[in-house]
């Protein structure tokens, strides 16, 4: 029978051989190439700026930083992939608004749970939106738009880039504030929306920067207000929502960083190290301010405390809207 000293020895060893171990791969990482799943389709803002980050993440941690675009549900099946990855390192994902909060409230079941199942990196960077109108409409300024939703039989119609997005949740909150009653049309995306806007099928959008800005010096859309607290460098004549009186709830829509839950500590500190060298480069920085957006850098304790405060926040403007789960 084996003796108690016999044991606690037994015990001490594996408890330095694990912890030369954890040292060793904690040494070693990374050796070998990085996966970061985009929850949406190429192109877009997310995947975009997500290639930049990567590109500049890459350059830190000296090894390849491979962008992955899995869209579907609103940003929670690439969320779901992540949840269920090898908690390793080699696998990341981008966290937004929709997959870690608001989708908690638009789906039956995610699969997932935004607290519980993944280590929060970093929160990346926030965008906000603009209220848009099509020239063939007239509307020139919010208070317009007010008057002439007010106007008895009259039922003006705001484009969107989907259902349960950002977007769609901004314009009912808007249009709840303002008191009154707009059509929400919820598109497969900002490109077809703005497209209906600009071709004066529907009077209203709201879009972000990105989707808009080639269109703005032509005249063909107004843009009426930023949904920013404060106004926007890229227009500095187009007022902000909450300088005309309105206090929504949400302004922006925010875009983070996380692997699965049970990541090693030193492993997170050095993503965290390679993600905020990243966000502080030039290259970074200029493709945010160009879409409108702002970096915002949060260390893994800030990025966890944050999502869980956004869940709420974002649940009760469902919930205002009347939104019932899918």
């Amino acid at each position: 029978m084996e003796t108690k000293m016999a044991l606690n020895l037994k015990l001490a060893l594996s408890a330095v051989l694990v912890f030369a171990h954890t040292l060793a791969f904690s040494a070693e990482y990374p050796d070998r190439a990085i996966k970061v799943i985009v929850p949406f389709a190429a192109g877009g803002i997310t995947d975009v700026v997500s290639r930049v980050v990567a590109k500049e993440m890459s350059e830190n941690l000296k090894q390849p930083v491979i962008v992955e675009n899995k869209p579907g549900v609103g940003g929670s099946h690439g969320a779901k992939l992540l949840s269920g990855s090898a908690p390793d390192g080699y696998t990341l994902g981008i966290t937004t608004n929709g997959n870690m909060a608001a989708n908690k409230f638009l789906y039956k079941d995610i699969g997932y749970d935004p607290e519980k199942d993944f280590t929060h990196l970093s929160i990346l960077f926030a965008v906000p939106y603009m209220i848009i109108a099509s020239e063939n409409s007239g509307i020139k300024s919010i208070k317009q738009l007010i008057d002439r939703a007010k106007q008895p039989n009259e039922r003006l119609s705001m484009a969107n880039g989907g259902f349960g997005t950002a977007v769609h949740l901004m314009a009912e909150s808007f249009s709840k504030e303002a008191g009154i009653q707009i059509s929400h049309i919820p598109y497969k995306g900002e490109a077809p929306a703005v497209t209906d806007v600009l071709g004066g099928h529907t009077a209203l959008g709201i879009s972000s920067y990105s989707s808009i800005a080639q269109h703005i010096s032509s005249g063909k859309i107004a843009v009426l207000a930023v949904t920013s607290k404060k106004r926007l460098s890229i227009l500095p004549d187009v007022p902000t929502l909450a300088e005309l009186g309105f206090d929504l709830p949400i302004t922006e829509a925010w875009f983070g960083i996380a692997g699965p839950k049970g990541l090693d500590a030193a492993v997170v500190s050095k993503l965290h190290k390679a993600i905020a060298a990243s966000l502080e480069s030039e290259e970074v920085t200029k493709k945010v301010s160009s879409i409108g957006g702002r970096v915002i850098e949060l260390d893994p304790v800030g990025s966890a405390k944050f999502v869980e405060s956004e869940i709420p926040r974002w649940g009760q403007v469902i919930k205002q809207a009347n939104i019932q789960p899918n």
